[in-house]
Formats: C-alpha cells, structure tokens, sequence
C-alpha cells in the first residue's frame, strides 16, 4: 500500500527545516490587514539556542522603543483670557488632528499618558492683545507644566516674547517643547500654561492651541 500521508507522530523532533518548509507555509494564509496588540508574531530566539517562540505584538513593539505613539491636537471652543501678572493654565476644548497608537487623555485642563515612557511634548499658541492703547504688554511666557505625584505641577520648558507699542489686534506666535520621562500614568502629567506680565489696561487671550505629543522611547 503506498503511504499518501504523514502523521505528525512520524515527524521527528528538528525533522522540518528551511529546505522542507515551503515559503506558502507564510505566503498562502489569509491576509490581515490590521494588527492587535495580543496578536502574535514568530521569532528565533536568540538567547534560547535559536529556539522557536511566540511573541505579541504589544512586546515585541515595546521592545523596538521608538515612537510607538503620536498624537496632534489642536484648541477649539473660546479662547483663553490671560490675567495681569499672573500665570493662567489654559483652558479649551481640544480637536484630535492625527493619531498613531493610542489618544491622549484630557481632564480638569491636565493631560495624562496612555503608557509609561519618554514623550517629546511641544506646546505652540497665539497671543492676542487688544484694543490698541500703545501701551506696553511687556513679557508672555508660554509654559509647559509637569506633575509627578498628580498634584504639585512645576515648569518643566518655556520660551517668551515681548510685545510693545501695543494696536488693536497685535498678537505673538510662542512655541516650546520638552521631554518627560513618564514611568507612572497616574502620577504623571502635564498642563499647559501662559504667565502674562503687564498691569495695564490691554486685554490679551490665547487662542490657536496646538499641541504634539510624541513617544521618543521606553522608560
């Protein structure tokens, strides 16, 4: 009787190799198109003689670091007042512009991570003064604010301009950017703030928000 087929007991042990396993083994199974993070991917392992072993996506993506994770955002809603001599924590609504891996939280004006690591943070605003006194505004600083026990913030970055000679409708462009070293999610956040440093009668608010957060690597 002539054999038609092999029973996987018959295979022995490191039998299969690279010479006897068909690259349809890969190239004939059904296409997927979007990955999860408990998928699974095949491996030689390295530090196990070689071996064969699993790994999912979420470890093996980890492991590279890098930027596993960006997003932009970008204000919305009314625009924020700024108080004299004083520094205002700004306050809007926040559009999501472009994503890659998993959003941002935004709560109480303060901004929490979606996984421990090292984030590049930048923060860019428009300041708008009015009316027009020819008074002098003096200094605004935008501020990038960062908590690692979840209440006490401190200045982590910030960049100033200087506005003086004041008319209707003059406005600054700001922007500033820091690294954080995010190792807990409930702990550690940031919040955006703009210190303003005139006493006079000129009105100023923040409008035009933008924001990037960008995971750089594992912590």
């Amino acid at each position: 009787m002539a054999i038609d087929k092999v029973t996987s007991a018959a295979i022995a042990d490191g039998a299969v190799s690279a010479d006897t396993l068909t690259s349809t083994a890969i190239t004939g199974q059904t296409a997927e198109t979007s990955i999860a993070d408990d998928d699974l991917i095949l491996l030689s392992d390295t530090s196990a003689s070689a071996a064969l072993k699993k790994m999912t996506r979420a470890n093996f993506v980890s492991g590279l670091g890098g930027t596993s994770q960006i997003v932009f955002t970008i204000s919305s809603g009314s625009d924020t007042s700024l108080a004299d001599d004083a520094e205002t924590v700004i306050s809007n609504t926040y559009t999501e512009n472009f994503k890659i891996g998993s959003s941002m939280t935004y709560s109480s004006n303060n901004w929490s991570f979606p996984s421990t690591g090292v984030y590049q943070i930048h923060f860019g605003m428009n300041a708008t003064v009015y009316p027009g006194t020819n008074q002098d505004v003096g200094l605004i600083d935008a501020r990038i604010q960062t908590t690692t026990n979840n209440s006490s913030y401190s200045t982590l970055s910030r960049a100033s301009s200087y506005i003086n000679g004041v008319r209707d409708g003059t406005a600054t462009n700001i922007s500033t950017f820091a690294v954080f070293d995010v190792t807990d999610t409930s702990t550690h956040k940031v919040r955006f703030a703009v210190y303003k440093a005139d006493n006079t009668a000129n009105a100023t608010t923040v409008g035009l928000v933008h924001l990037i957060f960008k995971k750089i690597a594992d912590t």
